[in-house]
């Protein structure tokens, strides 16, 4: 939509959104491995993917600074840009990666204090 309709170039579209395609084929792995696994544990599943699918995180936050900077600088002289994240809410989207890697984590000790409550004194994910 952005390069279509000319409100951003190539270059900036990769600096805005850096590599967050290769980010969502990260995600949709993963959950497909989820869904076609249901009798392995979540946090192995995890585990096997940190290896390399989420190396793709690692570029991601060292390229959010510039991603930011890069989204202040064109909305500062792109009225149609400034539109586009606004009605978007782009900001609120690209921090989402950035958010999502602790989340895990709060979720893995989440399903231990749960299996806990329910008797398993033993549990590790």
């Amino acid at each position: 939509f952005l390069k279509e309709n000319r409100i951003l170039n190539s270059a900036e579209l990769d600096l805005v959104f850096i590599n967050i395609e290769e980010i969502l084929q990260v995600q949709q792995d993963f959950l497909q491995e989820l869904k076609s696994n249901p009798q392995r544990q979540a946090v192995n599943i995890f585990l096997d993917h940190c290896d390399n699918d989420w190396k793709e995180y690692g570029k991601f936050f060292r390229g959010f600074t510039t991603s930011t900077e890069t989204r202040l600088r064109i909305k500062s002289t792109n009225s149609e840009f400034k539109r586009v994240m606004i009605q978007f809410s782009l900001d609120d989207c690209l921090i989402t990666p950035i958010q999502r890697i602790p989340r895990y984590g709060l979720l893995f000790q989440a399903m231990i204090a749960e299996n806990r409550k329910a008797g398993n004194q033993d549990c590790t994910l």
